[in-house]
């Protein structure tokens, strides 16, 4: 993360770009840095999913400067108080895109999150660099069809797990996101998305 003289000096230098927003470009627990940030820039910033109570989120609201906010909803305890983020940034004139780069499981939770959003910008999605194993863990995986992520017609999740295959996969400190493999950012590897 950058520091605020070092984050504005290059929000400004991709200005010309037209990025979407500029994710979390100081310190993610450091909300008058953020919000400053913000206030130096003409590219909208977004950050939230480090933050882990709606408290934290309604700090940063309050300030007015920051209007894309990125609740994780592993970090936020589940569904209910994710959505009651989301509800809290409509009330704000902000915009959501729930952060989900933890599996499956997070997908299927922030597919049903997000088709319940009014104010819903884009839903991340990193499953298609997950191994190939992940997607076995549910009954059914997420699908894009025509770049929109389809809503599950079952209960729930819209999905189960996968028992068998998850005894398979016992947790192991190393089942995380390859973010730094080599090859990851052109999308190297196994993919998964149909």
């Amino acid at each position: 993360r950058f520091s605020v003289s070092e984050a504005v000096y290059v929000g400004e230098a991709i200005a010309e770009f037209e990025p979407t927003w500029f994710e979390e470009p100081t310190a993610h627990q450091n909300i008058d840095s953020t919000v400053e940030v913000a206030r130096k820039l003409k590219i909208p910033v977004a950050t939230g999913e480090s933050y882990s109570s709606v408290h934290q989120h309604a700090e940063l609201l309050s300030r007015n400067a920051v209007h894309i906010i990125q609740p994780e909803p592993g970090s936020m305890g589940g569904i209910w108080r994710t959505r009651q983020v989301c509800a809290m940034a409509d009330a704000w004139y902000a915009v959501v895109a729930p952060h989900n780069a933890q599996g499956p499981i997070s997908t299927a939770t922030c597919i049903q999150i997000s088709a319940s959003c009014p104010n819903l910008l884009t839903q991340e999605l990193f499953d298609e660099f997950n191994v190939s194993w992940e997607q076995e863990l549910l009954t059914t995986h997420a699908k894009v069809i025509d770049g929109r992520l389809q809503i599950p017609d079952g209960p729930g999740l819209g999905t189960d797990l996968n028992w068998p295959e998850l005894e398979k996969h016992p947790y192991q400190e190393t089942n995380f996101l390859p973010l730094f493999a080599p090859g990851w950012e052109r999308r190297e590897g196994e993919t998964v998305i149909e």
